[in-house]
């Protein structure tokens, strides 16, 4: 059996993503001004899309007299990006700027390498009008061959009454905005929601990769030593369900999928657990119109010694943590951080105690328990994407997949 020491965590990837910012004397005024907007908004908009332990890393380099790193790779919440005071001056050396931030760029990924950390595709985002006063064709060049292998995504913005769209196309591709008179604010927004959503996409991709080499690896322990033991087997895990339910795409309309495939993750996993569900968990099942209701129902019925449901009027925390409390080394599967309870039951400012998740693309991904899995579909789901005829054959579910959660 693997201790807790030895409990193979999925790490989340690092993302850097490069900023290259115009600091050269044409943007005097209210060209600074609107850039500084600009980066406000791109922070704000990826700080309301980061997800739980997501490891996006931001770091500026200004291309002007001023060419040199303006803030170096730092957590996007750490990063004062958006507070940067830059007096511009001189002329626009693209190519030295373009070639200080992929050295940043390397550098950084390298190091994350070395740590063995994963990585997602970093990101690069110029803002030029293009007109630069040194040659950029070996570091275009070399941006390019990045972003055809895959290996970098560039954008470019386009500033200035008479950008030079084709420089900066040679650049950034078809990756190169234009924005309207006063709308820089506004696309950096769209441009810091794209990189957050590419990735958040990307995230799955890598996390599943993980987890099939970690049951690999697992599996080669299991056959060397003769032993059937999960990976979490000895480990006390208690589940907040209601919370679970409305993780991922779920959380304006609750299902119970994310709790399917987390309860058979535990069984295969060798857990000890429990989910507890707050006692209007049926009725929000019932309101998502999925016909959920109907799975949770046969949970609580089927296999009562794992799932409980709070009696009318309570909700699940208060039992959660009592039984928490009572067991030091019992944690909690929830996204709720119980502040109102701090005062009784300090432990739950402990990390460790705590173990969030999300569903990325329908997939369940809890990486400091090493899952990362497809989700499991409900009978509703499945009969939504079924063709009219066999929706009205009251002999085509004889031939669903069969899984001991959906009877």
């Amino acid at each position: 059996m693997l201790n807790e020491e030895c409990l193979p965590a999925l790490p989340i990837p690092h993302c850097p993503v490069m900023l290259v910012l115009d600091t050269s004397h044409s943007m005097w005024g209210r060209g600074m001004q609107d850039q500084q907007n600009a980066l406000r908004a791109f922070h704000k908009t990826m700080l309301a899309h980061e997800f739980s332990d997501s490891r996006i890393e931001i770091a500026a380099v200004g291309m002007g007299d001023n060419l040199k790193t303006l803030q170096p790779f730092a957590p996007l919440a750490k990063s004062n990006i958006s507070e940067l005071a830059i007096r511009p001056k001189g002329d626009t050396p693209i190519g030295g700027a373009l070639r200080l931030a992929l050295d940043e760029l390397h550098r950084r990924t390298e190091e994350l390498h070395r740590t063995g950390d994963d990585i997602a595709t970093p990101q690069l985002i110029i803002l030029s009008d293009g007109k630069s006063s040194d040659d950029f064709i070996a570091e275009a060049a070399e941006i390019r061959r990045e972003t055809t292998a895959g290996r970098l995504v560039c954008r470019a913005v386009a500033i200035g009454e008479n950008p030079d769209l084709t420089a900066l196309a040679r650049i950034a591709g078809e990756n190169v905005s234009r924005p309207d008179y006063g709308k820089l604010r506004e696309t950096f927004a769209q441009i810091g929601e794209k990189v957050s959503q590419t990735y958040e996409d990307a995230v799955p991709e890598i996390l599943m990769a993980e987890a099939n080499q970690t049951s690999s690896e697992i599996g080669n322990v299991r056959s060397n030593t003769s032993s059937a033991a999960g990976r979490l087997s000895g480990r006390t895990i208690l589940v907040d369900g209601t919370n679970v339910c409305f993780w991922g795409r779920y959380e304006s309309s609750p299902s119970i999928a994310p709790i399917l495939t987390l309860a058979q993750a535990l069984d295969a996993e060798g857990a000890d657990w429990q989910i507890c569900f707050d006692a209007s968990t049926r009725h929000h099942l019932a309101k998502s119109g999925m016909g959920d209701e109907v799975a949770y129902e046969n949970l609580l019925r089927s296999r009562s010694e794992r799932f409980t449901e709070m009696p009318g009027g309570s909700c699940a925390d208060v039992f959660l943590l009592g039984a928490a409390a009572a067991d030091p080394k019992t944690i909690i599967v929830t996204n709720d951080l119980f502040r109102d309870h701090t005062e009784q039951y300090p432990f739950v400012r402990d990390k460790k105690r705590l173990i969030r998740g999300s569903v990325f693309h329908n997939q369940l991904c809890i990486p400091k328990l090493g899952i990362c899995r497809a989700l499991i579909q409900t009978s509703a789901e499945t009969d939504a994407k079924k063709p009219e005829w066999e929706k009205k054959n009251k002999f085509a579910w004889k031939n669903r997949r069969e899984d001991p959660y959906l009877e």
